[in-house]
C-alpha cells in the first residue's frame, strides 16, 4: 500500500507565519506599553493628588492668622513652592493663598460691614514631569475665620492696569515686593479680566514695588527715590492700616520703527576730457589723440567717417538726468552729431524718440537737454559721437563732454541717532524731568536700522556729526501702540549753525513748493519748500538779524524780521490763505 503524501511547508508559508506572528507580537508589545505608560501616569496623578491632599491638610492645621504664604500677600508661615520625592519622582508643590471679598455682604467700598477680606481662598498645585510634558493636580479650599470678620491687621492693594486707551488688561502680569516688611515680600499675580489685582491683607509698610509686564507689551512699575531721581513719579506704594491703597498702571502692545538716514539729492556730472581713451567704450575709426576724440588718420590721410561710445553713465542713486555738454571743432567739410544709448539687454540701444525727441537724427549743438528722459526707466546712458569728413586732410575733433545729473537720496551709513521720548519718570535734583526712554542707536552700513519692543510715546530724533536737514514727521514722531513706522531722515553735512524752516498753512498741513528767502548784509539764499513742507540753510553765522520771507501763490506772503540763529535752529512759518 501506497504511503500518503504529506505536503510540506514552503519559504513563502515561513515568511507569511512569521510576519502573522510578527504583526500580532508588536500589537501586544504596544498594548503592553500602553499599559505600563497609563499604569506610570496614574500612579504618578495619584501621588500628586496625595502630596497636594497632605499639603492642604497641612495649611488647614496652621491658625487662620498664619495661612498665608511667606512672602506673599497675606502673609503666614506657608512656604509658597517645595519640592517632594515620592516612588522616585520629583513634584513640586506651589500654594497661592489670597484673601475674598464675598459678594453676598457687598464688594469694595459697598461692603455692609467695611471688612473686604472676608476669607482665604487656599489654592495647592501638585506639578510633575510625565514623559516630555508636565502634568499637575490642583486643590482648591476656602478658609474662613471663626467669629467675625476680620483684617487681622494690615490694608489693601488695588492694582489697576489698563491700555492706552484706558481699556483693562488682562493676564498681565503683576509682581509686587517690599523689603520693609517683615517677612519680606515678594508675590507674583496676574490681572483678571476687570484688569486688576486686588490683594487685601498686605502688611502696613512704605515701600511697595510694583513690577507690571506681559508678554509683547511694554512695562511700567514704580520707581526708586535715590539720589539721581529725587521726585519718582510714580514712586513706590505705601499700605496704611485697614485702607485700600489704589494705583493704575499703562502698558499696551509694543511696535516696531525702522530708522533710515540719508544724503539729500546732490549734483553730480560724468566728465570726459579725453586725456586717454579709458571712458571710452568702442570705438571704429576714431582714436584719442593729444586730449581730444578724432578719427583715425593713415599716413596723413583721415577716415572719412567713425563712431565712438562712452562707457555707461549709471549713477547708483540716479534722480534726474539735467544736461549734456560738448565742447568740439568741426572744420569745414566735417560734422559731428551725438547721439544718446540705453542698455537693452545687453544691447546698446538709441532711446527712443518719445523720451528724447530728434535722437534717431542725433544733435549737434553744444548742449542737450536730457530731462525729458526719466531716470526711473533709463538708469544708465551712455554718449555716441558720430564723425564724419569730406576732406580727409582734416578731421573734426570732441575737446570735452559730460552729462549733469542729480543722484540721490543717498543712504547715510554709520549714523548715530537719539530717540528721546516724552514719558518721564520722575525729576533730577534740578527739577529736570527723567525720561523713561532714551534710545542711542546707529544706522548701518546700507543706512538703515530697525528698532523693536518700542513703548508708544512721542519722541524728539536727532543726529551726531550731521545737520538734521529734512524730517517728515518734523522733530516728534508718534509712535502708537502694536504699529510698525518708517521714519526716514535727511541729512546734510554739519554746520556750526543752521536753520531749517517748517512751512505749514493755517489749518496744520505743511505747504510744498513755498519760496523761502532768508537774507542778511553780505548773504542772500533762495529755496523752495520740500514736499514736507522744509527747506534748509546751512553754513550760517551766529547772528540773531536775519530775515525770512516765504511766499507762495494762493497764500498770504509771511515775513519773520531779526531771526536768531544759534546752533541748529528750527523756525516754524505758517501761512494764511489769501
Amino acid at each position: 500500500m501506497k504511503a500518503p503524501y504529506i505536503r510540506g511547508l514552503s519559504l513563502v508559508d515561513v515568511i507569511v507565519g512569521v510576519a502573522l506572528l510578527l504583526i500580532i507580537f508588536m500589537a501586544l508589545f504596544g498594548m503592553f506599553r500602553v499599559s505600563i505608560a497609563l499604569t506610570a501616569a496614574a500612579k504618578a496623578r495619584a501621588g500628586a493628588t496625595a502630596l497636594a491632599t497632605e499639603q492642604m491638610e497641612y495649611i488647614r492645621s496652621v491658625t487662620y492668622a498664619d495661612t498665608g504664604t511667606v512672602g506673599g500677600i497675606p502673609s503666614g508661615v506657608i512656604e509658597p513652592t517645595i519640592e517632594r520625592t515620592l516612588n522616585g519622582r520629583t513634584y513640586t508643590i506651589r500654594t497661592f493663598i489670597q484673601y475674598i471679598d464675598d459678594p453676598a455682604d457687598g464688594l469694595d467700598g459697598d461692603d455692609e460691614n467695611g471688612v473686604i477680606t472676608d476669607y482665604k481662598k487656599i489654592k495647592v498645585e501638585a506639578s510633575y514631569p510625565i514623559g516630555e510634558r508636565v502634568d499637575n493636580v490642583s486643590l482648591v479650599s476656602n478658609r474662613t475665620p471663626r467669629g467675625i470678620e476680620t483684617v487681622e491687621g494690615g490694608g489693601t492693594l488695588r492694582i489697576s492696569v489698563i491700555d492706552a486707551v484706558g481699556d483693562d488688561v488682562s493676564s498681565a502680569q503683576v509682581r509686587i515686593q517690599n523689603s520693609n516688611t517683615s517677612p519680606a515680600v515678594d508675590v507674583t499675580t496676574f490681572t483678571g479680566s476687570g484688569g486688576f489685582v486686588f490683594l487685601p491683607g498686605a502688611e502696613a509698610a512704605i515701600d511697595y514695588i510694583v513690577t507690571v509686564t506681559k508678554n509683547g507689551y511694554s512695562s511700567t512699575g514704580t520707581y526708586d527715590l535715590d539720589s539721581e531721581n529725587v521726585s519718582p513719579d510714580p514712586g513706590h506704594l505705601t499700605v496704611v492700616e485697614a485702607a485700600t491703597t489704589q494705583s493704575t498702571f499703562v502698558i499696551d502692545i509694543l511696535s516696531s520703527l525702522r530708522v533710515q538716514t540719508w544724503e539729500k539729492v546732490r549734483e553730480g556730472s560724468f566728465d570726459d576730457t579725453f586725456v586717454s581713451a579709458a571712458d571710452l567704450e568702442t570705438t571704429a575709426n576714431t582714436e584719442v589723440v593729444s586730449g581730444s576724440l578724432v578719427l583715425i588718420n593713415d599716413a596723413g590721410v583721415y577716415e572719412t567717417a567713425g563712431v565712438a561710445e562712452s562707457v555707461a553713465v549709471s549713477p547708483n542713486y540716479i534722480s534726474v538726468w539735467k544736461l549734456f555738454t560738448v565742447n568740439d571743432q568741426t572744420p569745414g567739410g566735417t560734422t559731428l552729431s551725438y547721439q544718446f544709448l540705453y542698455d537693452n539687454d545687453g544691447v546698446p540701444t538709441l532711446l527712443p524718440e518719445e523720451v528724447l525727441p530728434g535722437n534717431a537724427a542725433g544733435f549737434t549743438g553744444a548742449s542737450v537737454d536730457l530731462t525729458s528722459v526719466p531716470a526711473s526707466s533709463y538708469s544708465s546712458i551712455s554718449i555716441r559721437a558720430n564723425l564724419q569728413t569730406n576732406d580727409t586732410s582734416v578731421t573734426p575733433e570732441v575737446e570735452d563732454w559730460s552729462i549733469e545729473y542729480d543722484e540721490g537720496p543717498i543712504p547715510a551709513p554709520d549714523v548715530v541717532f537719539t530717540l528721546e521720548g516724552s514719558k518721564t519718570i520722575g525729576q533730577d535734583g534740578s527739577g529736570v524731568d527723567i525720561k523713561k526712554h532714551v534710545i542711542d542707536n546707529i544706522t548701518s552700513a546700507a543706512g538703515w536700522a530697525e528698532l523693536s519692543d518700542i513703548e508708544w510715546d512721542s519722541y524728539d530724533f536727532s543726529v551726531s556729526g550731521y545737520d538734521l536737514a529734512e524730517l517728515c514727521d518734523i522733530n516728534t514722531l508718534a509712535i502708537s501702540p502694536n504699529t510698525s513706522s518708517t521714519i526716514d531722515a535727511y541729512l546734510e553735512s554739519n554746520s556750526a549753525h543752521s536753520l531749517r524752516v517748517v512751512v505749514y498753512d493755517d489749518s496744520g498741513v505743511v505747504v510744498e513748493g513755498a519760496n523761502v528767502s532768508l537774507t542778511r548784509t553780505g548773504y542772500s539764499e533762495n529755496e523752495d519748500s520740500t514736499s514736507c513742507g522744509q527747506t534748509y540753510f546751512g553754513s550760517l553765522g551766529e547772528f540773531s538779524n536775519y530775515a525770512l520771507e516765504v511766499s507762495k501763490s494762493g497764500f498770504v506772503t509771511e515775513s519773520v524780521v531779526d531771526v536768531d540763529v544759534s546752533g541748529d535752529t528750527v523756525l516754524s512759518v505758517v501761512l494764511s490763505t489769501s
